[in-house]
């Protein structure tokens, strides 16, 4: 596994995260920063598709092109 969120965001192309608080999120992670990522994702009516996800908020990543966990806190 490597080292940490950031690293893994910017590699991936899909992926789904677990978040602490919320419901977990698929999507194209679009942007990586120091603080956190941003995820695009095809939205339902009414919702909104890119999301802001702080790192301190994600429990792990999976990699959906390779189908597995490549990040756990």
């Amino acid at each position: 596994m490597d080292n940490s969120p950031k690293e893994v965001l910017a590699k991936a192309r899909r992926v789904r995260i677990e978040l602490r608080t919320r419901p977990c999120l698929e999507g194209l992670p679009i942007g990586v920063n120091d603080h956190g990522a941003s995820i695009y994702r095809h939205p339902k009516p009414g919702q909104a598709n890119t999301f802001h996800v702080p790192f301190a908020e994600i429990e792990a990543i999976w990699d959906m092109d390779l189908g597995k966990r490549v990040w756990r806190r």
